[in-house]
């Protein structure tokens, strides 16, 4: 059986961190980031095969989710349906 992996470019005060995961959740737990290391707004880009989604998070979004890992699996969640 075939693993879907989806690739997740953050992008955040002209850095761009890259990881890899076989969910959005276990990709977003690979950042290197903490939420005091949040410093303004994030894009996320979430990439699985052909399809792609792109959201804009503001700071104040951005340390909820890094802060509270029932928040970033509810947002991991809400952006996996967008991929569909």
């Amino acid at each position: 059986m075939k693993k879907n992996n989806f690739n997740l470019i953050f992008e955040m005060a002209g850095t761009k961190y890259k990881t890899k995961g076989e969910t959005i959740h276990e990709a977003m737990l690979k950042l290197p980031l903490d939420w005091h290391n949040i410093k303004g707004k994030g894009i996320f880009n979430i990439k699985q095969g052909k399809k792609s989604v792109e959201h804009l998070f503001y700071q104040k979004q951005l340390r909820r989710i890094f802060a509270n890992k029932l928040t970033m699996i509810l947002w991991s969640r809400r952006l996996n349906l967008l991929l569909r």
